[in-house]
This record gives C-alpha cells, structure tokens and sequence, in this order.
C-alpha cells in the first residue's frame, strides 16, 4: 500500500474512533470503498449524502500547478480547483466544510473560487512549491504524518492542528535540506475555530 493510501485509510481510521459515523475512502489500491478516481470520489461524496453536520475532504498524492492529479483516470487525470469547488458546493453546501489537499503545488486550491466562509482550506504546499520531506521508508509523506500527529497529539480545532503541523514539517525539511513546502491555510469566516470531531458529527471523504 502507498503512503497515500495508508495516509487516507489511517485518518479515516482515527475519524471512526472519535465517533464519526459516515467516513468514505477512495483509495488507489483497491482496498477502499471505492476507487481513487474521479468517479469514485464522486460516488463516495453521493454515498455520504448531504446531512448534517460538517463535511471533510482529504486527498493525498501527486499534483502540481494545474490541480491534484488522479492516477486511477484515463484521459483528464486532473482535479483541479473549480471542480473540486463544484464537488463540495453539491455534496457539502453551507456545512461546515474542511478540504485539506497534500501534494506538490497544492496552494493552487486557496483561489477565490474555493474560498467561502464556510470552508477551512488546508494546502500540504504553496503554489510552486514541492511536497515531500519523507524518506523511502516513511509510512507517510511529510504533510501527512505531521498533521496526523498534531490530531494525536490532542489538538482541539483544525486551527490549532494545522499550527501544530507547520515546525513538525519544517523539521524534517530542515534535516533533509530540501527547499521548504511552506503549507497554506485559509479559515473561512463563520469556521475560523471549527472543532475536531469527537462525536458522530463529521462526514468525510477521503482519497
């Protein structure tokens, strides 16, 4: 299993164990709910529905400055930006909404299109930037295996986990002597303190 499909499948993981009900994952092995493709990120958000409560989307993987590439696609690999706008204004609405994508260039996905007052926009990378800081051996690229231990570690808002995240990233890159990933955040308006889950609140989406 990849980094990223042990990434996407571990968070997953730690969502149930606080409570959450609803968690899909699209996962490139297989080994997933669905596929990590297009139409299987689009039938795992139909799956989850459009109920209450907050609605989480995480990718991890391979981008750049065009959007979030899909290995599992033929023809157009790409996620970009304004479909994945379109995506969570469809299956998320007005919720209280957090998409966190991980890959290179991520940054791309902080433009005017994605930013609404109800979302939490979490970037592993500023545009033009790589995202790596992990060895062969790791179990997670960098981005990943940081924010996930700022949830450990008891951080009680997606705030307070993201600052958590930043010295752990830039940590490692220190060490590895790699070009820094500089992550980006945005907190829409009416989220700026949404809590982490710790009940059977959340719906999540995961790559």
């Amino acid at each position: 299993m990849s980094a990223y499909d042990t990434a996407a499948r571990d968070l997953g993981q730690r969502l149930r164990s606080r409570g959450v009900a609803r968690v899909a994952t699209a996962l490139a092995g297989g080994t997933g709910d669905y596929q990590a493709n297009r139409a299987g990120i689009k039938q795992a958000m139909e799956a989850l529905g459009n109920g209450e409560g907050a609605c989480l989307f995480f990718a991890t993987g391979h981008g750049n400055v065009a959007g979030f590439h899909l290995d599992g696609d033929r023809g157009n690999r790409t996620l970009s930006p304004g479909e994945l706008d379109r995506l969570l204004d469809k299956h998320c609405g007005d919720r209280p909404t957090v998409a966190i994508i991980s890959d290179c260039d991520a940054g791309v996905f902080l433009d005017s299109r994605m930013r609404a007052p109800n979302r939490i926009l979490i970037a592993a990378s500023a545009k033009g930037r790589n995202s790596y800081g992990a060895k062969m051996s790791d179990r997670y690229v960098n981005f990943d295996r940081c924010l996930m231990g700022a949830i450990d570690a008891g951080a009680a808002t997606w705030r307070e986990a993201f600052e958590r995240t930043l010295p752990c990233v830039q940590e490692r890159e220190t060490w590895l002597g790699v070009r820094p990933s500089e992550p980006q955040v945005f907190y829409g308006a009416h989220v700026a303190n949404l809590a982490l889950p710790a009940g059977p609140q959340l719906t999540a989406s995961l790559r």
